[in-house]
């Protein structure tokens, strides 16, 4: 009997452990993807403020300089519009695939190793 409780109390202390660490992992890994996030945001913020300004300069100066050399002005739009689009969709594409990633994937694999322990173990 005194064996039965010394097993059981060493198990639950080496379970208690192992969740303990997993659960700090989970902790330090979450916050380090918030602060990856944040930081991400906010360059994402800024990148935009002065992509707009360039890209309204731009916008701007090939108007101005294609009109001046003759060019029709509604097939400088429509090259600029269709330029836009391309980019937009090239955005896009970077966007997915940099989110693409999962999130929390250390945590993920503990929870998968906590749960195949307790299934073996409860049954």
């Amino acid at each position: 009997m005194g064996d039965e409780q010394g097993l059981t109390g060493r198990l639950l202390k080496a379970v208690t452990g192992v969740l303990e660490k997993y659960a700090q992992e989970a902790k330090d890994e979450a916050f380090r993807e918030v602060r990856r996030f944040i930081v991400g945001l906010f360059a994402l913020m800024m990148s935009m403020v002065f992509m707009l300004h360039a890209a309204a300069m731009a916008h701007a100066t090939v108007i101005a300089s294609a009109v001046q050399l003759g060019a029709p002005l509604y097939a400088v739009l429509a090259g600029i519009l269709a330029f836009d689009v391309m980019m937009v969709l090239f955005g896009l594409l970077m966007a997915r695939l940099a989110i693409w990633r999962p999130l929390l994937p250390r945590t993920r694999r503990n929870f998968a190793e906590v749960s195949k322990v307790y299934k073996l173990v409860v049954g």
